[in-house]
């Protein structure tokens, strides 16, 4: 727990020998026939949303279920891995096989379903957060005033109005490169970043 982190040498020379078994827009398909219904596929998905600073701030992993193919729900990552078993047991490998057409035609409609639920958790942080990035303005406002006041008090003197009217555009500036901060590290975008990292079948 303490060594294979997700920057540990050993753990990404794993992910990128995991990686190149598998092309460009590929995935692994895997069956699992012991725990899965019949007709029953499941797409584990990984979504991302960043905020305008291009830093990502919603990260999830979660699945996309079918029962042929009618879609039936969206499962967080726990409940993925409570309905596979895959953290319980091993499962044998089923070696090469033909993907069936019909799942291959659900990975729009996954994609479609995955928009939404990303969209919607974007909805829960935007509201989350939005009273937090409003108390931020709110503190940077009070603050500004004070600093603005403190230049009365530097600067009493008519002689000092050149100093006074640069310390307080200085002032300004730095104050609106904050607001810019806040708002664009807080606030995101509707268009997720969305991958189907692997295919479950029964």
């Amino acid at each position: 727990m303490h060594l294979l982190w997700d920057l540990h040498p050993i753990m990404e020379w794993l992910n990128f020998k995991l990686m190149v078994n598998f092309g460009r827009a590929q995935a692994p398909v895997l069956r699992l026939p012991t725990v899965l219904q019949p007709n029953e596929s499941l797409f584990l998905l990984q979504g991302e949303i960043p905020n305008r600073k291009g830093q990502p701030v919603i990260h999830e992993w979660f699945a996309a279920r079918f029962t042929g193919q009618r879609f039936e729900a969206i499962l967080p990552l726990a409940d993925f891995l409570r309905h596979t078993k895959l953290a319980e047991q091993t499962f044998p490998s089923a070696g090469e096989f033909d993907v069936p057409v019909a799942v291959l035609g659900l990975r729009p409609e996954a994609v479609r379903q995955a928009h939404g639920y990303m969209s919607a958790r974007r909805q829960h942080f935007q509201e989350q957060f939005q009273s937090r990035c409003d108390e931020e303005m709110r503190n940077l406002e009070r603050l500004q005033d004070r600093q603005l006041s403190f230049l009365e008090i530097a600067f009493p003197e008519a002689q000092s109005r050149n100093k006074k009217e640069e310390r307080r555009r200085r002032i300004d500036a730095d104050f609106e490169r904050y607001r810019r901060w806040v708002e664009e590290t807080l606030t995101t975008e509707d268009s997720p970043f969305l991958r189907i990292a692997a295919v479950f079948l029964s």
